[in-house]
């Protein structure tokens, strides 16, 4: 029986209502973060993050393997049968069971290897997640396959505050240190799991075929080499940091990388999350392909680039605001790695592109340079410190993004010049922001207010070279994305801010008109 998504929406419609619900999602959790982070930052040492850091390299290095790309596949997959279905709840049960005995047994080994026993019972800690997580994996790829963010977004959002809102911070104060951060991550695979498993209702009858199991791996494989390669640049700087800096330093870098990533984390990974699914039901249709892409690259870099520079201007106070002056130390490498925002979130679109297409090996070879180049880039860097590190994986994030970006083209037959060209309405957004970002920056840092005022008047600097662009700037310095989104929002949903937005709304004249797809 093949199994089909209910919903008798257009595809436009279903990936619009995915955004909408998707970014509702980022948005809360964005601001639960921010608090956690504040909270968790002034009750725990960098140490105790260090510490969760290197159990997580290995946690996430064996959770790619234990899904064998299982979950991409059901996503990606054309014709899905119920038989595939639970083939694939019965590998993903099987292979997290198998991996949480491996890194219980394994644990001492890498607490030898970073020279701090303390990682083994944090790491046998963590490792429990595998087997609490081998349940959710395919009721999650069913969710996102059929576009249904309104339940991802209930699953994300409810897990996340009991998890680090809840069990996080109530164990932090309680005096319980890195225990509060394995705990927070515990408590809030469980209940995502549960939330899946009761929003999805699949079969949860066990069930191994090999016809079905060669169906799913044939792709998945792919998928996961080309995860792994990736994993392995996401992590390797940890790695390095880790075995050769210590713990504390690890701590540091962390926290300074986390706000790095932001931008992929709340904007392109959702991105991600919605057009994977959407690019792969279009597969077959290279000129929508094209503009859905060029469009993303567009839009991405619209809000990457400004972000980057924002956080470049403001390293010190976000620093201070979010974590304290104890974590002082993070600031020169944090403004390194806001060079690295425009490519670390900006590759993600051409990631979605090569999984939609099916090019997983060719993705996976890049994703192979790319690990190559962090792990031996740190260990060069690692002898200037946080520093070079950082040096090093903006670096590697740049030569990704090209690496990825040339896939793209070719995939599409798109020219460098059109790709480049997509990317002027960001820059001359940018310029508008940055100005407009150092006036209340330097004007307040020269009173000596408070850090968290200070940060407040760059943002609000920030946001009105956005707005003031959009109003002055000529239409063909914006490009058509900034279009494309106002044609398809309904600014009174914004309530009292959607004034705010009205100028812009107008001057675009998509009040009466809609930009086709």
């Amino acid at each position: 029986m093949i199994v089909y998504s209910g919903s008798a929406l257009s595809l436009m419609k279903r990936t619009l209502s995915g955004f909408k619900w998707s970014y509702l999602s980022a948005l809360l959790q964005a601001i639960l973060q921010l608090v956690v982070i504040a909270v968790l930052a002034r009750l725990l040492s960098p140490r105790d993050f260090g510490l969760l850091g290197i159990a997580l390299i290995f946690t996430g290095l064996a959770e790619l393997v234990s899904e064998l790309g299982v979950g991409l596949a059901i996503i990606q997959r054309k014709e899905l049968t119920d038989r595939h279905i639970r083939v694939g709840f019965t590998i993903s049960i099987i292979l997290g069971i198998v991996m949480f005995v491996f890194l219980w047994f394994s644990a001492p080994i890498v607490a030898r290897f970073f020279k701090n026993e303390a990682v083994t019972n944090v790491l046998r800690g963590v490792s429990i997640v595998f087997v609490i997580g081998s349940f959710g994996v395919v009721g999650e790829a069913l969710l996102r396959r059929y576009l249904r963010f309104k339940e991802l977004m209930v699953v994300e959002v409810v897990s996340f505050v009991v998890g680090y809102g809840f069990v996080g911070m109530s164990m932090a104060f309680m005096g319980k240190g890195v225990w509060s951060l394995v705990g927070a991550v515990v408590a809030h695979r469980l209940v995502y799991v549960v939330i899946v498993l009761l929003s999805s209702s699949h079969s949860f009858l066990f069930l191994f075929s090999r016809s079905e199991l060669r169906d799913l791996l044939s792709l998945g494989g792919g998928f996961t080499l080309a995860r792994i390669f990736n994993f392995a640049a996401l992590q390797g700087d940890n790695f390095v940091v880790g075995r050769l800096l210590g713990a504390d330093a690890l701590g540091l870098y962390s926290r300074a990388y986390r706000l790095m990533t932001l931008p992929a984390t709340y904007f392109a990974k959702i991105l991600d999350k919605v057009l994977f699914p959407a690019m792969a039901e279009i597969q077959n249709e290279t000129q929508r392909l094209r503009k859905v892409y060029l469009r993303g690259v567009e839009i991405t870099s619209m809000i990457a680039l400004p972000t980057g520079v924002l956080m470049f201007l403001s390293a010190p106070e976000i620093i201070e605001t979010l974590f304290g002056p104890k974590w002082a130390d993070a600031v020169p490498v944090l403004r390194i790695l806001a060079l690295g925002v425009l490519f670390r979130t900006g590759y993600k679109i051409s990631d979605s592109l090569a999984r939609a297409l099916g090019a997983v090996y060719r993705r996976a070879w890049r994703q192979a340079i790319y690990a190559s180049m962090v792990v031996f880039g740190t260990i060069l860097g690692a002898r200037w410190g946080l520093t070079g590190v950082g040096v090093a994986v903006v670096l590697s994030v740049f030569i990704n993004y090209l690496l990825m970006s040339y896939l793209s083209l070719k995939l599409l037959e798109v020219s460098w010049t059109t790709f480049i060209h997509s990317h002027l309405p960001s820059i001359c957004v940018t310029v508008g922001v940055s100005v407009l970002t150092l006036i209340p920056l330097n004007l307040l840092r020269s009173f000596e207010v408070p850090a968290c005022y200070i940060l407040a008047g760059s943002l609000a600097g920030g946001f009105a070279g956005i707005v003031l662009s959009f109003l002055v700037l000529p239409k063909s310095c914006l490009g058509s994305g900034i279009e494309w989104v106002l044609s398809n929002i309904d600014i009174k949903g914004f309530g009292s801010f959607g004034c705010l937005l009205r100028p812009i709304y107008e001057r675009f004249s998509v009040a009466s008109t809609k930009v086709k797809n």
